[in-house]
């Protein structure tokens, strides 16, 4: 889910960089994680987990898909507006 994150945030931000995609998946990221901790705090059953894992996990694939969507035009050599 968050590699076509990382896509769509290197082809829709503006001047989009490393370290604005890793704060945008950060930022996202972590709202999914608290949003889950929240839903354990206030429902009955236990079934999810707030796991920093997690966070590191989705903040990998959100880079990879950043790196895949600037290197994909250079080495097939597509003219994309970036």
């Amino acid at each position: 889910m968050f590699i076509p994150f990382g896509c769509l945030l290197a082809i829709n931000v503006r001047k989009s960089n490393v370290l604005k995609v890793m704060l945008g998946s950060f930022i996202f990221s972590s709202s999914l994680e608290i949003l889950q901790l929240i839903e354990v705090l206030f429902s009955l059953t236990h079934v999810r987990v707030f796991d920093i894992d997690d966070i590191i996990a989705n903040a990998i694939g959100v880079i990879t898909g950043f790196f895949f969507a600037i290197l994909l035009p250079k080495i097939m050599k597509i003219e994309v507006s970036i």
